[in-house]
């Protein structure tokens, strides 16, 4: 800032208020106070204390050079000028709005003036590092100088009111999209229902709610909605649609009726609970894959990894099942016990018979070290990467890129290597 002093700094209040009719309850009157700074040289400089709504109150001005910048290679001194900051001085807080402005010597407002703001500040105890002021508001020195006008005083102009208590902020009642339960109320809906699902019910798959035993045959009806069976299962859906006759009902096989409720219930934006899934992990994984629940299959197969504990006796009937129902999870972790196990393994188990395919899960198994929690980024994995990602990684990576996720270590592979080759 160019050579500037205050020699002296005056505060002056006048306030002169006409009311036409009645203030409204609550009105406040903002309070007045306004600072003459005569003359320019100090850099900082606080004025006299000054009383506004029974508190004490100073203002001080803090005077700051130009900077050296560079722009397009040329260098530049930027214009100084002065920051102005409120300080409350009293011991007690008080919370405020407030606002400045800046007049010339005429008492005319300039115009390089700041227009009152209602800033609202809590105001504490200050102490010799200032904690009771609350921000910083700057005027250039051309500014100060044309307010001045002709070597007059600059005049800052605070005005302040006590702040009105907030009030408490009421959050309108919104409802929720209603959509899912409307779905999940369809549910065995007859009313609305356009098609009927009957599952044939053999002495080998009993309904849990059976007590009395039933003739060796019997049937369980189901009410449903074709839309939804179309969207949700790719059978259901085509049975539906090769269907001659719509208004016969439609033969359901391989599934019990409480099995087939649950996965009916699913494709209705039901959750299985967690108990029903350990308990009947493994019909829900034959159900779902025979009838397309793809999401489902993936959920019973999470819960049924998460629940069995593999062994030596065991390892071999659930490596076999996993390639029989594509459950590339179950494989996985079948194949990690392998490995880890490896000399348990081979003294106790006849790998002989398994099918051809599964040698390359087996190697991915041993090239992995059997290592847990592999982290993958998304979308930026390499195509020599994928032949070692863990299932979920690759399924992962499958659905986000909204191919079908439900396939083999070797489909979702090849897919996810098409799909970075035309990227």
């Amino acid at each position: 800032m160019n050579q500037m002093s205050l020699t002296n700094a005056h505060t002056n209040t006048t306030s002169t208020s006409v009311h036409v009719g009645a203030p409204p309850p609550g009105f406040q009157e903002w309070t007045t106070t306004k600072v003459y700074f005569h003359g320019f040289a100090n850099r900082h400089v606080e004025s006299p204390e000054f009383t506004s709504l029974n508190d004490r109150w100073c203002l001080i001005m803090v005077s700051e050079d130009g900077d050296l910048i560079t722009e397009g290679g040329v260098e530049i001194i930027t214009e100084g000028g002065a920051n102005f900051h409120l300080i409350h001085k009293s011991s007690n807080t008080i919370n405020i709005q407030y606002g400045f402005r800046v007049n010339d010597d005429d008492n005319q407002i300039s115009k390089h003036s700041f227009r009152s703001r209602n800033w609202v500040q809590d105001f504490g105890t200050t102490t010799h590092d200032h904690r009771g002021r609350w921000g910083s508001y700057f005027l250039r020195d051309s500014e100060i100088m044309s307010a001045r006008q002709a070597g007059g005083a600059l005049i800052i102009e605070v005005r302040m009111k006590l702040a009105q208590p907030s009030k408490p902020v009421q959050i309108p009642f919104v409802p929720e999209n209603p959509i899912c339960k409307v779905i999940q109320g369809m549910f065995m809906d007859e009313k609305s229902a356009d098609i009927m699902l009957h599952v044939l019910v053999e002495d080998n798959m009993r309904s849990e709610s059976q007590i009395v035993p039933k003739p060796n045959i019997s049937l369980s009806t189901f009410p449903a909605h074709q839309f939804i069976l179309q969207r949700c299962s790719t059978t259901l859906g085509d049975l539906c649609e090769s269907a001659i006759d719509k208004t016969s009902p439609i033969q359901i096989t391989g599934v019990s009726p409480d099995i087939f409720r649950l996965l009916l219930f699913y494709m209705y934006g039901g959750q299985v609970a967690n108990d029903r899934l350990e308990i009947h992990a493994m019909e829900i994984i034959d159900a779902a894959d025979k009838y397309g629940v793809t999401a489902l299959k993936l959920e019973a197969e999470s819960c049924f990894v998460a629940t069995t504990t593999i062994t030596t006796s065991n390892v071999l009937e659930l490596l076999l099942y996993a390639d029989s129902k594509n459950c590339a999870l179950l494989k996985e972790a079948a194949m990690d016990f392998i490995v880890e196990n490896a000399s348990e393994v081979l003294t106790k188990v006849s790998l002989k018979d398994i099918p051809a395919g599964l040698y390359s899960d087996l190697l991915a198994a041993v090239v992995r070290g059997g290592a847990e929690n592999r982290k993958i980024v998304n979308d930026s994995c390499s195509v020599d990467e994928l032949s070692t990602m863990r299932i979920s990684d690759l399924r992962r990576q499958a659905h986000e890129r909204g191919f079908d996720f439900d396939g083999s270590r070797e489909v979702l592979i090849d897919a996810l290597k098409s799909s970075l080759a035309r990227n």
